[in-house]
């Protein structure tokens, strides 16, 4: 899928998203994109359809857009290294001559982002040079290593990205659904276990906690 797909399909969801929830406001919540831009995409699309959506090429390119060729050279170094952070990316092209910047300005839109908005999940983060926040998810991590990539490496050579995805995908299932953990909160159950359990105690906490004009908070943490 080319980008022009990708702007088109993006665009085209934000429509099919405002008509299932029959809410524009909340569409555009979940999508990141004001209410005038919604009528602007609306406008077009009902005017020419799908072709009206696609970028044109009478349209000022934007100023701070990087040179064609280093782009295609940032593009291939990102499918021949996509485990690369940005800022290891920046140096390691550096390196090679091409002088980017590891900062991109702002958060793309996933279709991980759209789920959440569409089950109201809050996505929480966390914060930057402070582990005491980060232990659960650098203890999965260490998990994943231990349990999954030091094994598998072991038992077979992998010659594409998507088989090892698959495999990854489905050792995750059995993370979640089969392995017993033994935090502080599953105590020999399954995280899912855990999590359902759990969910309609946050639920009601939540609820209480709106009723005292205060933010809800995030759901409950799983130990690796």
């Amino acid at each position: 899928m080319t980008n022009n797909q990708k702007l088109v399909a993006r665009k085209k969801s934000l429509l099919d998203l405002a008509a299932m929830l029959e809410n524009v406001s909340q569409a555009c919540k979940v999508m990141g994109v004001s209410r005038q831009h919604f009528y602007d995409i609306k406008k077009a699309y009902e005017s020419e359809g799908l072709e009206e959506l696609q970028e044109k090429n009478r349209r000022v390119p934007h100023r701070n857009r990087i040179a064609p060729e280093i782009e295609e050279r940032v593009v291939k170094y990102a499918l021949e290294y996509p485990a690369h952070g940005q800022l290891r990316a920046a140096n390691e092209l550096h390196k090679l001559g091409v002088l980017i910047s590891s900062y991109c300005g702002r958060e793309d839109q996933h279709p991980y982002q759209l789920f959440l908005g569409l089950e109201e999940i809050e996505h929480t983060r966390t914060r930057a040079a402070s582990p005491q926040t980060n232990g659960i998810c650098e203890r999965f991590h260490q998990t994943v290593l231990n349990e999954f990539y030091k094994v598998t490496f072991r038992k077979k050579i992998y010659a594409d990205l998507e088989s090892l995805q698959q495999d990854l995908d489905e050792w995750l299932v059995y993370y979640n659904h089969q392995r017993t953990h033994q935090g502080k909160r599953c105590l020999g159950q399954t995280p899912m276990e855990t999590f359902l359990k759990a969910k309609p105690l946050v639920v009601v906490k939540n609820l209480n906690i709106l009723a005292h004009g205060q933010e809800p908070k995030a759901g409950p943490d799983l130990a690796a």
